[in-house]
């Protein structure tokens, strides 16, 4: 694969390059607010349908076992084949499948298999992750990863604070029916758009694959954002948004409550670009943790939806400074034709923290109490930046 926009584009017209550009990025922020329109509503409605607090953890950890799964094999297929458009329309049009789903579950069980569905569209992140960052030369890779996470953020923010807005005054269903629409418009938007051709992987062995695997730095980068994303899920996505509930938060409350925390993320996936650029990897990962990890212990000595939304941007900017940082070190070391792989590596590993995150979170909030998660939670994510240090 080449390392420039114009080789990884193939036709060499920067007037056809551009709209393509922005139509994979107008895609991605469509796909990710069809994934969010309602994650803010998900443990309530979840608890509508006759979930415990258990259940509730497992319904929003359904949608991670596709990606622990799949990501891996998805992502070789993709530096094999040369093939990248295709994944990301199917995901858009899975996600859809996966809102109606949830739409129309009669209970917790059939909630649960429609969340996972909605796991099988997210796999394709591999996939328009790496395309995005195939339009910048090799040495700003962390600058194409910090923007297409910006986007990413920038949706999650917009679909989750509109997505309470929407619940609480249309109901909760209708939430899940917009974000299946939102699907189908993304995959609209893409089908005319000419796919950039992708030197195929002629040469893409088993011993390639071998060296992937077991790249230190990618095997580093994955673990320790594991660990971030237990935590994220078993907090941000699911119990601070019930503990919000069990303070006073409305559904609208709960959309403010996730796009604060999502908003604060989005301006740190860009800080976190130059942060990278002068810092390093390094400093930039153990300043993520301490704002992250202590923010997430803070949260249970706090009874106020205002100060719990001063709490949301704290998090979220550690959060943001993590997420970039861990997304670009994955890939920094490895030959541009084995990105895809190693981004799939990288999220496949995420998705163990986050199918297990919110798990445990139940668990322990079912037994121990709900401050007991957001203990836990802050302890791991202080632990990753104490093991960025001695890795």
């Amino acid at each position: 694969m080449g390392s420039s926009a114009e080789e990884v584009v193939g036709t060499g017209n920067k007037r056809g390059r551009l709209p393509a550009f922005f139509m994979f990025g107008a895609a991605t922020f469509l796909f990710w607010a069809a994934l969010y329109l309602y994650v803010p509503i998900l443990p309530e409605y979840a608890e509508s349908k006759g979930a415990g607090l258990s259940m509730v953890g497992a319904v929003i950890a359904s949608y991670a076992i596709a990606q622990l799964l799949l990501r891996i094999p998805l992502g070789i297929s993709a530096d094999i084949l040369g093939k990248r458009k295709p994944f990301v329309v199917a995901g858009l049009l899975i996600a859809t499948l996966g809102a109606l789903g949830m739409a129309m579950a009669p209970g917790p069980w059939l909630l649960f298999a429609a969340r996972a569905i909605t796991g099988v569209s997210a796999t394709t992140w591999v996939i328009s992750s790496v395309l995005f960052v195939s339009f910048f030369p090799a040495e700003k890779s962390a600058r194409g990863i910090g923007i297409i996470s910006f986007v990413n953020s920038v949706a999650m923010v917009t679909a989750t604070f509109s997505g309470g807005l929407m619940a609480e005054a249309w109901g909760s269903e209708s939430v899940f029916y917009i974000g299946a629409a939102l699907g189908v418009l993304g995959a609209l938007l893409l089908i005319p758009v000419a796919e950039p051709s992708v030197e195929r992987g002629r040469s893409y062995t088993l011993g390639d694959l071998k060296k992937v695997l077991t790249h230190p730095v990618l095997l580093t980068a994955s673990f320790l954002s594991l660990f971030v994303h237990f935590a994220d899920f078993a907090t941000g996505f699911s119990f601070t948004l019930v503990y919000a509930e069990e303070i006073g938060a409305s559904s609208d409350d709960l959309g403010l409550i996730t796009a604060i925390f999502l908003g604060s993320a989005s301006l740190a996936n860009l800080a976190s670009v130059y942060m990278i650029e002068r810092w390093g990897y390094q400093k930039t990962i153990v300043l993520g943790a301490c704002i992250f990890g202590t923010a997430l212990v803070a949260i249970p000595h706090i009874s106020d939806l205002g100060q719990l939304e001063g709490l949301q941007v704290i998090s979220g900017v550690g959060r943001g400074l993590l997420y970039t940082s861990l997304m670009a070190l994955s890939i920094s070391a490895v030959p541009l034709a084995h990105r895809a792989t190693s981004m799939g590596v990288f999220q496949a590993v995420y998705a163990l923290g986050m199918l297990t995150g919110p798990i445990v979170g139940g668990v322990m909030a079912d037994g121990l109490g709900i401050s007991s998660v957001f203990y836990l939670s802050g302890s791991v994510v202080i632990l990753t930046g104490a093991l960025s240090l001695v890795s």
